[in-house]
């Protein structure tokens, strides 16, 4: 999508830098510039502030877009103590003791109500158990071990557009097993509206014997 978007704002810069050379070509009525050359020049200015100039209107279209009628979330799974990071796909093994910690990063940018009923679930695997570190509105274990958090809960009272920053602190206990093991801490969202653009990562927990 972004190369046939950039192909077409190219294109329309092109077309645009042309008609404005055709109509009222400047060059031609300046005396250091060779009458030969001045179409030439005249479409290269042309179309490079065309092509900016439509560059930024697209920017301003996609953002008016974006404000009134779209929403945003990211969740990004991290190891405790490191910087989030979207494109990092973390690994983490259970200490001496069995347990393994991790951090879930949550980024919203949008309003309320386009994230009614709207849960990020990280599900219960077969190696271990989710524990939430903390009591927090919004956020539990459900009965079968799933991890979920009610993003519309994040929002308090606040129905107006705004952007909010979450770091939600989860411990595993291992489950006892022979041999070493692997699974993907992967969140999903449940229930996402549309008109919500989502981006998210995951983490491998691993065991070793």
């Amino acid at each position: 999508m972004r190369i046939v978007g950039k192909t077409i704002k190219l294109l329309i810069g092109a077309i645009l830098g042309l008609v404005l050379t055709n109509k009222c070509n400047l060059f031609l009525h300046l005396p250091f510039v060779p009458k030969e050359s001045a179409f030439n020049i005249c479409v290269s200015v042309y179309v490079t502030i065309a092509e900016i100039l439509v560059e930024e209107g697209f920017d301003y279209l996609w953002k008016t877009i974006t404000n009134r009628f779209l929403s945003s979330i990211e969740v990004i799974m991290t190891a405790v103590n490191s910087n989030p990071d979207m494109s990092y796909y973390p690994e983490m093994r259970f200490n001496t003791e069995g347990l393994a910690e991790a951090n879930i990063i949550v980024r919203i940018d949008g309003k309320r109500k386009d994230f009614e009923d709207t849960k990020i679930i990280l599900r219960k695997s077969a190696i271990a158990d989710i524990q939430n570190n903390y009591r927090t509105n919004g956020v539990n274990v459900d009965n079968d071990g799933n991890y979920i958090i009610d993003i519309c809960s994040l929002f308090g009272g606040c129905q107006e557009r705004t952007k909010l920053v979450f770091t939600f602190k989860i411990s595993l206990a291992v489950v006892p097993l022979d041999g070493e093991s692997t699974t993907r801490l992967e969140p999903e969202f449940a229930n996402k509206k549309l008109n919500v653009l989502s981006k998210k990562n995951y983490a491998t927990l691993r065991t070793v014997r």
